[in-house]
């Protein structure tokens, strides 16, 4: 597993699955392939089938070590979960065991952070034990944005959601009294985190950003999805719900990344996920670290 250290804290990427063949004209319907003809050299095949056609997407958690604590943010699909969407749908993977690997074991969980609430990025918040979902971490506290919270429940009141991931991954951690929300304004948290409103993807979309021994870095939550979306900051993916506001938060991470000259911790980039973008004459460019 590969380390990453900003200024006193230890950041690993905890894989959960790779989607290798995910339509690229779906996720982005905005999608022309004919843009990718100066970038073509790097970004195949791990980014974009030769094809042009289909690009990876990664599911993973970040997992950080800082000097008084260990921090999840966001936690994938999960096992064993009904799913509308086929490919989340009853999954066997074997990530606590990766996890453990890392040095970390579910008791020694003090945080897990989830920027929003989609099924990819809250599933590993419980387990299923003895037929019932748990929560998986029973030491930690769970930070949610309160208005994802909100959308959340308000969503699980409608029949056709019943069933879904309020009820296997938010209501255990919320009846065990472990969660803790972050306000619409978002605002410092511990250990050098900050919340920041990015929405635009979900209403109450947060990226969590790390400052540490003057050194940043942005977790992005689902700012971006591809690489492709630093060279087309204008293309949103199919899962966002407000358009301007996505992209304004796009270019506010870019802005963001430039003048820290953070590293970013993105959601789904394929290769390693972490990343520096720089200013060009004529946008933004994108190199993996």
């Amino acid at each position: 597993m590969k380390k990453y250290i900003v200024g006193d804290v230890e950041v690993i990427r905890i894989s959960e699955i790779v989607f290798h063949d995910f339509s690229a004209s779906f996720l982005f319907p905005d999608w022309d392939a004919n843009v990718l003809d100066d970038k073509l050299a790097w970004m195949t095949p791990g980014c974009v089938n030769k094809a042009r056609s289909m690009v990876t997407v990664n599911i993973h958690t970040w997992l950080l070590k800082t000097p008084k604590h260990i921090i999840l943010i966001d936690t994938g699909i999960g096992n064993g979960r009904t799913r509308t969407v086929p490919m989340f749908n009853q999954l066997n993977t074997p990530y606590l065991e990766r996890l453990a690997q890392a040095g970390v074991g579910v008791d020694q969980v003090d945080y897990v952070m989830c920027t929003h609430l989609h099924s990819d990025h809250v599933g590993w918040n419980t387990c299923r034990r003895d037929g019932k979902w748990v929560p998986t971490f029973p030491n930690a506290r769970y930070v949610f944005p309160q208005r994802e919270l909100e959308q959340c429940q308000s969503r699980a009141r409608e029949p056709a959601q019943a069933g879904g991931i309020y009820e296997d991954a938010i209501l255990p951690v919320l009846e065990s009294q472990q969660v803790d929300l972050v306000g619409p304004e978002g605002g410092e948290s511990i250990d050098g985190l900050t919340f920041y409103p990015t929405p635009g993807h979900t209403a109450g979309h947060m990226s969590i950003g790390l400052a540490a021994q003057g050194e940043q870095a942005l977790f992005t939550g689902d700012v971006v999805h591809n690489p492709i979306q630093i060279y087309r900051p204008r293309w949103n993916s199919a899962f966002c719900e407000d358009a301007a506001q996505a992209r304004s938060s796009r270019e506010w991470m870019l802005a963001y990344a430039v003048a820290k000259k953070a590293l970013l911790f993105t959601a789904h980039f394929p290769e390693s996920s972490a990343g520096y973008i720089a200013a060009t004459e004529k946008g933004f460019d994108w190199r993996f670290a």
